[in-house]
Protein backbone atom coordinates (compact mmCIF):
# COMPACT_ATOMS: atom_id res chain seq x y z
CA UNK A 1 0.00 0.00 0.00
CA UNK A 2 1.13 3.54 -0.72
CA UNK A 3 -0.16 6.45 1.38
CA UNK A 4 0.45 10.05 0.32
CA UNK A 5 -0.69 13.08 2.31
CA UNK A 6 0.00 16.62 1.21
CA UNK A 7 -1.15 20.14 1.91
CA UNK A 8 -1.78 22.08 -1.29
CA UNK A 9 -4.06 24.86 -2.52
CA UNK A 10 -5.79 25.13 0.86
CA UNK A 11 -6.61 21.42 1.00
CA UNK A 12 -5.40 18.28 2.70
CA UNK A 13 -5.10 15.72 -0.09
CA UNK A 14 -4.79 12.02 0.73
CA UNK A 15 -4.22 9.20 -1.71
CA UNK A 16 -4.20 5.55 -0.72
CA UNK A 17 -3.32 2.99 -3.38
CA UNK A 18 -2.65 -0.72 -3.41
CA UNK A 19 -2.03 -3.41 -5.99
CA UNK A 20 -4.31 -5.95 -4.31
CA UNK A 21 -7.27 -7.92 -5.59
CA UNK A 22 -9.50 -4.84 -6.09
CA UNK A 23 -13.29 -4.86 -6.31
CA UNK A 24 -16.15 -3.53 -8.43
CA UNK A 25 -16.49 0.02 -7.04
CA UNK A 26 -19.79 0.56 -8.90
CA UNK A 27 -21.50 -2.42 -7.27
CA UNK A 28 -23.83 -1.64 -4.35
CA UNK A 29 -22.53 -2.98 -1.06
CA UNK A 30 -24.22 -3.77 2.22
CA UNK A 31 -21.20 -2.84 4.34
CA UNK A 32 -20.81 0.48 6.10
CA UNK A 33 -17.01 1.00 5.95
CA UNK A 34 -16.68 2.95 2.71
CA UNK A 35 -20.02 4.70 3.28
CA UNK A 36 -18.77 5.92 6.68
CA UNK A 37 -15.55 7.29 5.20
CA UNK A 38 -17.46 9.04 2.42
CA UNK A 39 -19.94 10.52 4.93
CA UNK A 40 -17.17 11.88 7.15
CA UNK A 41 -15.33 13.42 4.21
CA UNK A 42 -18.53 15.09 2.96
CA UNK A 43 -19.26 16.44 6.46
CA UNK A 44 -16.00 18.41 6.10
CA UNK A 45 -16.99 19.63 2.60
CA UNK A 46 -14.44 17.32 1.00
CA UNK A 47 -14.39 15.00 -1.97
CA UNK A 48 -13.97 11.22 -1.98
CA UNK A 49 -13.25 9.11 -5.06
CA UNK A 50 -12.59 5.41 -5.50
CA UNK A 51 -11.09 3.69 -8.52
CA UNK A 52 -10.82 -0.07 -8.36
CA UNK A 53 -10.85 -3.03 -10.68
CA UNK A 54 -10.69 -6.74 -10.04
CA UNK A 55 -7.08 -7.96 -9.94
CA UNK A 56 -5.84 -4.37 -10.49
CA UNK A 57 -5.90 -2.87 -6.99
CA UNK A 58 -7.66 0.12 -5.48
CA UNK A 59 -7.04 3.88 -5.46
CA UNK A 60 -8.75 6.12 -2.88
CA UNK A 61 -8.52 9.89 -3.28
CA UNK A 62 -9.69 12.23 -0.51
CA UNK A 63 -9.47 16.03 -0.47
CA UNK A 64 -10.63 18.15 2.46
CA UNK A 65 -10.46 21.96 2.49
CA UNK A 66 -8.65 23.53 5.42
CA UNK A 67 -10.63 26.02 7.45
CA UNK A 68 -9.14 29.49 7.18
CA UNK A 69 -11.66 31.11 9.53
CA UNK A 70 -12.19 28.99 12.64
CA UNK A 71 -15.20 31.09 13.68
CA UNK A 72 -17.14 29.32 10.89
CA UNK A 73 -16.38 25.86 12.29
Amino acid sequence: IVVNIRFADGNIDMVLSDNGCGFNAKKKTTGMGIKNVESRVKSHHGTFKIKSALQKGTHFSISIPLLTNHSNA
